[in-house]
């Protein structure tokens, strides 16, 4: 999967259901040490229907600027009925608006009160 996206770098994630959905999307850089963690976001308010924010650094501090190039980045998420009003669920997730990854269905798959799901998936991010 590849996205190309302008500075600021803004990614959302849109909620349905009533299940508990947190997220994350975290953007590297590979160098010749290593990979570099250049910034988070944190979707992490599980009762707003609709989450749109920058790209953070590791103290919140949204960043204004990364460098053109090609980036790697890894979406996860985890879908819980876990203090939730129920198992059903709907997500998408998006860069500078573009649908990235979106899923729906139900959680509740087994008599217990705390099923979940994860989801962790990579993309390319080429900043312009």
């Amino acid at each position: 999967m590849l996205r190309t996206t302008g500075n600021p770098l803004r990614f959302s994630l849109k909620r349905g259901g009533g299940a508990r959905i947190l997220s994350q999307v975290d953007v590297w850089k590979a160098t010749q040490a290593g990979w570099e963690l250049v910034g988070v976001t944190m979707f992490a308010d599980p009762g707003k229907p609709l989450e749109d924010k920058p790209l953070a650094d590791k103290d919140g501090n949204a960043i204004a600027q990364v460098a053109p190039g090609q980036y790697t980045a890894r979406f996860r998420a985890i879908v819980s009925e876990q203090l939730a009003i129920g198992g059903t669920f709907e997500f998408d997730f998006a860069v500078a608006g573009v649908s990235t990854f979106a899923d729906q269905g139900d959680v509740n798959t087994t008599p217990s009160a705390n099923d979940a799901r994860s989801y962790d998936n990579l993309f390319t991010l080429v900043v312009t």
